[in-house]
């Protein structure tokens, strides 16, 4: 019995896991030489507070004033596709056209879900190849705890060290048959003062809305973990220097 269902286990675990690194090669580039960014992030950051005991955790999101996750990547990674040779594309696009990627019980994204629409879209806009940019729920990475983390945001372990995080994915996705060329996970993280927490976060399935100099205070680091994750799996997508 038990030798009948490891098969089963080792593909849930597959199913759930990020993608393995695949590079896009030259030829590809050749191929393809028309390309455009494609970010389907959290409009909100997170707030995970991990308790010694999971059900005590606390999870949360927050409203920044001026907090645009798809501008802050889009440019940068914009100008790491030109360095690569790209003829660059703005695409018009509207990410709330394309959440079905995380149509899911959990958190697990899936961007098959929305690859024919992908496709559609670029192909409308001549644009040959589409880095895509999204959302990855991973075991965590920052600490030492079995909790998973999602997306980007900050998180507090039971320790009470505090760090902004970072995890997503990068696709290369081909506009005229679908194809994923290259494909990468990323994560970054980033240790934080103690009172980068506040008193407010601990707060379970709730909304905390922030403005002035506590979002810029919050805005900062998180902008840093998330171009450092993209950044790092735009490279190892073979979408960047």
């Amino acid at each position: 019995m038990r030798r009948s269902l490891l098969p089963a286990f080792l593909l849930l675990l597959s199913a759930c896991a990020a993608p393995p690194s695949t590079r896009v090669t030259a030829d590809h580039r050749q191929l393809n030489p028309r390309a455009a960014v494609l970010v389907v992030q959290d409009v909100a950051p997170r707030l995970h507070a991990i308790s010694s005991e999971p059900n005590l955790s606390t999870r949360a999101t927050v409203s920044l004033t001026a907090w645009d996750a798809r501008r802050l990547l889009t440019a940068p990674l914009e100008k790491r596709l030109a360095g690569k040779g790209f003829k660059v594309v703005s695409l018009d696009y509207q990410p709330a056209d394309l959440a079905a990627i995380y149509d899911s019980s959990a958190a697990y994204p899936n961007p098959a879900k929305i690859r024919d629409a992908i496709c559609a879209l670029a192909r409308a806009q001549q644009v040959d190849l589409v880095m895509l940019v999204y959302r990855q729920m991973v075991r965590d990475f920052v600490g030492t705890s079995n909790e998973n983390l999602v997306g980007y945001g900050l998180v507090k372990h039971r320790d009470g060290q505090v760090h902004a995080y970072a995890a997503l994915a990068v696709e290369a996705v081909q506009a005229r048959n679908g194809a994923v060329v290259g494909t990468s996970p990323g994560t970054a993280s980033l240790a934080l003062p103690a009172e980068q927490w506040q008193a407010a976060y601990d707060v379970d399935r709730a909304n905390v809305e922030l403005q002035g100099a506590a979002a810029a205070a919050l805005e900062a680091p998180l902008r840093q973990v998330l171009l450092e994750a993209a950044v790092s799996a735009a490279q190892e997508t073979g979408l960047s220097q």
